[in-house]
């Protein structure tokens, strides 16, 4: 199945990424499998009598909530992975060296961008810039996009508006971001293609709003039934407080291992763009202290900007930062899955079994799988 799929996209233009087309071929494989535990699991529900295939179903799902429900979250990890994938391996940025000026054509992929002029205006706390662009794919038009930057007044701050154009058909997203506007009306812009990433977004809502509340009420109510009665409220209470507790945790360890890794390597990646240490150390404090890899240049983030009067110096800081940004959330999240492993090994190894209630669910759940597969045949 792995190899019929891998070839499939390969046929279809996939090997330009190799690391792409090795993660589509397994994500497929896994999202494949899922599929199939379903349709078994309903023709032997059905096979006992349930009305129809949507009811067999339905009834499928109902008794074992914790088996489907952990189906269900490992699909939409797969799909999260699946729209990673096309971002990393499959996207497409473009970043001119020459300034665009107005009347000019742009052209990224299947999309051509004609840059229609920049207006400006003043609003009640900021002088907003943004520059128009005519958007077509494939000579067809979609419209116009407008991108820029607001200048605040009282805080002194530059902020990016990035435009965006979603494509929910072909599952990407174009991103026109404008890095400069020239006084003579030309700008400098760079232009991003996101394939699949609303397949990302797409995996959120499967894993909190179907595997989550597959999963989350019989496993709460499988723990629950280990207490006491009188004990009840409070075991409740701890359980709340747990996961409120794990997650606000969670993220603040992580947010501190990635200020670590930067603060061990952000200063030295910078050598080449800043000779001196004394500048180089500030401008890699303030990109920490706003965790945020452009702060330097002043495009996106809420802490002050600091301009550099070198255009080259300034984009050599920034690919550095950003490159460097981007190793450390890895670096975060690797340490996170280590730390969850170890912590599943050792409540594997250390918690006992549940007793009593616990058990008599249990087995339940394997005499329900049991008969499922023994009255299950070839598909």
């Amino acid at each position: 199945m792995a190899l019929v799929t891998g070839a499939v996209f390969l046929a279809a233009g996939a090997g330009s990424s190799p690391a792409g087309l090795v993660g589509y071929t397994f994500a497929s494989f896994v999202l494949a499998a899922i599929v199939l535990e379903f349709a078994r699991g309903t023709r032997a529900r059905r096979s006992l009598g349930d009305d129809g295939w949507l009811g067999s179903f339905a009834g499928l799902v109902g008794r074992n909530r914790r088996r489907y429900g952990g189906y269900v979250v490992h699909a939409a990890i797969v799909i999260l992975l699946i729209g990673a994938i096309g971002i990393g391996g499959f996207g497409t940025t473009r970043e001119p060296r020459r300034a665009l000026a107005p009347g000019a054509t742009m052209r990224i992929g299947a999309y051509d961008l004609t840059y229609l002029g920049s207006v400006q205006r003043r609003s009640a706390n900021a002088l907003e810039m943004r520059a128009r662009f005519d958007v077509a794919r494939d000579g067809k038009p979609l419209g116009v996009l407008s991108a820029g930057k607001n200048r605040y007044f009282a805080e002194q701050q530059t902020s990016n508006e990035v435009a965006i154009r979603s494509d929910w058909l072909r599952g990407e997203d174009l991103f026109v971001i404008v890095g400069k506007f020239n006084n003579d009306g030309s700008i400098f812009l760079k232009v991003l293609i996101n394939p699949l990433v609303n397949l990302i977004w797409l995996a959120g809502l499967v894993f909190v709003g179907v595997g989550a509340a597959l999963c989350l009420t019989p496993i709460t109510s499988l723990a629950m039934t280990a207490v006491p009665t009188e004990r009840a409220g409070m075991a409740s209470g701890i359980m709340s407080a747990q996961r409120a507790l794990g997650s606000t945790v969670g993220f603040a360890v992580l947010g501190s291992i990635l200020a670590a890794a930067l603060t061990a390597t952000l200063s030295a990646h910078l050598a080449d763009a800043l000779p001196d240490p004394i500048e180089r150390k500030e401008v890699a404090a303030t990109i920490i202290g706003n965790a945020n890899p452009r702060a330097y240049s002043g495009e996106i983030g809420p802490g002050r900007p600091i301009q550099h009067l070198d255009a080259a110096t300034q984009n050599a800081i920034l690919a550095a930062a950003d490159s460097d940004f981007v190793e450390g959330i890895r670096f975060s999240l690797a340490t996170a899955m280590v730390f969850l492993a170890l912590v599943l090994a050792a409540g594997f190894a250390w918690f006992p079994r549940g007793k009593g209630a616990i058990a008599d669910a249990e087995r339940e759940a394997q005499a329900l799988a049991s008969e499922e597969t023994a009255r299950e045949g070839p598909l």
